[in-house]
């Protein structure tokens, strides 16, 4: 078996209606906005507000003489307006606040200074037209929204900043276990610095100052620990005009140091500083925009070397934006792909780099950072629902992002989407199992294309765990097509593509199965989605049961190896006039392979072993290969039967790959020794199977291992056929000829059924297909 991707991003867990749920049935009061520490510290909040004033002094801002007050500020996360009474309203004229908890807004609601009250969450909130704040304010909420809806929130506010002076500040917790924490309590996460960093480079926003929030109390229950931390000077992007054409270029970056900090555990109540499992540490920032510096260069300089210079900004700072003020121009966006993943599924997805994981495997410790397990797994039976999860890649908004999943001639990378699908499935089976078990990829059960795509477009990915009957296997269903807008109903004709994939939960510590919460229908098309998954599973059993491994070939099958072998035999007669013709290809001339070592660029969460979605790839391409060196024609993909991972590929091995084409249909010879035909002659078209073997062994060449066997199907417009010769080659051929004999049922199966079994989003979620 394959290890399950390091796709795992606790930002992804976060589910907006559970934290609005928990802080709905929080007192409305500061004890409540604080998770119960004033009961322990009374003296926390003051604290709290202190740092906060100082800090905004620091930038002059405030009452005193020589400090400024400010017009209008924006309050993200208010709650019952701790920070707006105590802090905002004390400098500013008017505070807007954005809180989507009703109950805590009530307390606000015509109080002098208080202005519109946005009752949204952050991902929701949108700038009311016309309207410049000198002050954003955005306090132990930020740790509610993914990466990619926090860094789409902080670009919404850039748009609305005064452009003389104003700025943000993002008052935020702070991880110390070297990694991003999910807290299952509020449905929060725990980022670390270097993230906050990258997401505000990411946003576009220059970091100008960082301070540590001091003055926190101790308590013999709770202790609260400040950070140090430096003031780097951010990297950010100016501009020269050329002309009509305006190139962006990075200035100089300050290199900065930057302290360790280690923070002990300790039990405390839950709340924005802490958790009943852990504290957590508070740390301000503030996040500036820059005005663009324009300087104007001579009008005559030479348009190539203008030309030349660009493309070396563009290949050396390929994050940078290249844009025209004027008719014509170029553009690159930041890149949304993580080592071949789609960033929106794989960011963030490694807990430590290379470097370290090689050290502690060096010292024969684990190459990961240590998780709190708990005690007891929680076996709660999930909804389809709870799993389900949706992601957008926007290939028709951004032709740079397009530009790494088109092939050479203008069509999608299928082996590309198919590491997007098993690093969304890793997502998917997290979100049923939680993260106190370690989750495998054991097979790919079907892949298969519904509808071809004919433009480029916007894709939407979205899937959901569809069986689990409690044990340790469960099974999950994507699907692939074009997006639509929100609210839009989705359409069967929209579906590029749906595929399975089998998973199975380990202990982390045993590796041993474990069993993970059982999955319940609450509707009868989802019964029917289960009822569908139940039987493939004990299908799968049964076909694992009849294996050429574990019987001899049937009595037809037996029957239909003598014909082929007797006109195997024809050919090589000489008194017989039957020769081979030239459409007949012997299948140990079909073969093709190769052999590549293992970089660590492409491991999986675990460190130390290949991403699954990768080793998918990699089979899926070859056999493409295979196809159309057999074909000498392009091959169409029509769909990937079952593909199992037997054995993980480790880090540094040598993966060895050989592709075979094993069955073509129509085939050589019927069961009754007939020679079939095609529906068309004039144009003929023949479906040609191909198995990739796949085995790993050390750089030392030591004993090679079977990591999987993958098969898949395509089409090409020739008549081609497959010979075996040895009885190896016959059972390939004879096992071959089964799955697309099962495939072909399956197809006959899914097209006369009136209900279209697809994934059933969380309510109010349209599903695509």
């Amino acid at each position: 078996m394959s290890n399950s991707p390091n796709v795992f991003s606790p930002d992804c867990l976060i589910d907006a209606d559970k934290a609005k749920e928990y802080w709905g049935a929080v007192n409305s009061d500061v004890d409540g906005m604080l998770g119960g520490i004033p009961a322990l510290m009374p003296s926390v909040s003051r604290v709290d507000l202190q740092g906060s004033r100082t800090f905004l002094a620091r930038l002059g801002f405030g009452t005193k003489t020589g400090r400024k007050t400010v017009s209008r500020v924006l309050e993200g996360g208010a709650g019952i307006g701790r920070i707006t009474e105590g802090l905002l309203l004390r400098m500013a004229e008017q505070v807007d606040v954005i809180e989507p908890v009703v109950k805590f807004t009530d307390e606000l609601q015509g109080k002098p200074g208080v202005g519109e009250i946005f009752n949204v969450g952050l991902e929701a909130w949108f700038p009311t037209e016309g309207v410049v704040y000198d002050l954003i304010w955005i306090q132990w909420c930020a740790c509610y929204l993914s990466d990619e809806l926090l860094v789409q929130f902080l670009e919404r506010c850039k748009t609305v900043l005064n452009p003389e002076g104003g700025v943000m500040v993002v008052k935020e917790n702070l991880s110390t276990w070297g990694y991003d924490k999910f807290d299952e309590v509020d449905n929060s996460v725990t980022r670390e610095d270097g993230k906050f960093r990258q997401l505000f480079k990411e946003a576009r926003l220059r970091l100008i100052r960082t301070d540590e929030q001091m003055g926190f109390p101790q308590n013999e229950t709770l202790r609260l620990l400040p950070v140090r931390m430096a003031t780097p000077v951010y990297i950010f992007w100016s501009a020269v005009q050329v002309s009509s054409l305006t190139i962006v270029t990075p200035p100089t970056t300050t290199q900065f140091q930057r302290d360790a900090v280690l923070l002990p555990e300790a039990p405390s109540a839950s709340g924005p500083h802490a958790s009943p499992r852990r504290a957590k540490i508070c740390v301000t920032y503030l996040v500036h925009v820059p005005t663009q510096q324009l300087t104007t260069m001579s009008r005559n300089r030479d348009a190539r070397s203008v030309t030349a210079s660009l493309h070396r900004l563009t290949t050396q700072w390929s994050p940078a934006t290249v844009r025209t003020r004027g008719r014509n121009g170029f553009h690159t966006t930041a890149s949304l792909q993580t080592d071949g993943v789609f960033r929106g599924l794989a960011d963030t997805r490694l807990p430590m780099p290379w470097i370290e994981a090689f050290r502690l495997q060096q010292q024969g410790k684990a190459a990961h950072r240590p998780e709190e397990m708990p005690k007891e797994r929680d076996l709660t039976p999930k909804k389809m629902s709870d799993s389900y999860h949706r992601v957008v890649l926007p290939l028709g908004q951004d032709p740079w992002l397009s530009d790494t999943y088109i092939n050479s001639s203008g069509h999608i990378r299928l082996g590309t989407l198919f590491m997007d699908l098993d690093a969304l499935s890793g997502i998917i089976v997290y979100k049923h199992t939680g993260t106190g078990v370690t989750t495998v990829t054991a097979a790919l059960d079907r892949i298969t294309i519904a509808h071809p795509l004919t433009e480029i477009c916007d894709l939407e990915y979205s899937g959901q765990v569809t069986y689990a009957s409690g044990r340790s296997s469960m099974e999950i269903t994507c699907k692939v097509a074009k997006a639509r807008a929100e609210g839009e109903p989705s359409k069967p004709e929209d579906v590029l593509l749906t595929c399975t994939f089998t998973m199975v939960a380990l202990d982390p510590d045993s590796r041993k199965p474990v069993n993970v919460p059982k999955l319940v229908y609450t509707t009868p098309e989802e019964e029917k989605i289960f009822r569908a998954g139940e039987a493939k599973s004990l299908s799968k059993k049964e076909t694992l049961k009849a294996s050429l491994l574990q019987t001899e070939p049937n009595d037809p099958e037996s029957a239909l190896i003598h014909r082929i072998w007797l006109r195997q035999l024809a050919y090589h007669d000489p008194n017989n006039s039957l020769r081979q013709p030239r459409n007949v290809v012997s299948m140990a001339k079909t073969q093709l392979s190769t052999a590549a070592i293992m970089q660590p660029q492409y491991r999986n969460r675990h460190q130390t072993m290949i991403f699954g979605g990768f080793h998918l790839k990699q089979t899926f391409e070859l056999a493409f290969c295979c196809a159309a060196s057999f074909a000498h024609a392009r091959p169409t993909f029509i769909s990937a039967d079952p593909c199992t991972f037997r054995n993980p590929v480790p880090v540094g091995s040598v993966l060895y790959l050989t592709a075979t084409v094993a069955y073509t249909d129509p085939p050589l010879l019927e069961e009754d020794g007939t020679e079939p035909s095609h529906a068309d002659p004039k144009e003929p078209m023949t479906r040609v199977h191909v198995r990739v073997d796949s085995k790993v062994r050390d750089v030392e060449h030591g004993v090679a291992k079977s990591t999987g066997q993958f098969n898949y199907t395509f089409s090409v417009p020739k008549d081609l056929k497959v010979l075996p010769h040895t009885y190896e080659e016959y059972m390939i051929y004879i096992d071959a000829r089964r799955r697309v004999m099962v495939g072909d049922s399956q197809r006959k199966q899914e097209s006369i059924a009136s209900v279209d079994k697809k994934p059933t989003p969380p309510e109010g979620v349209n599903l695509i297909g």
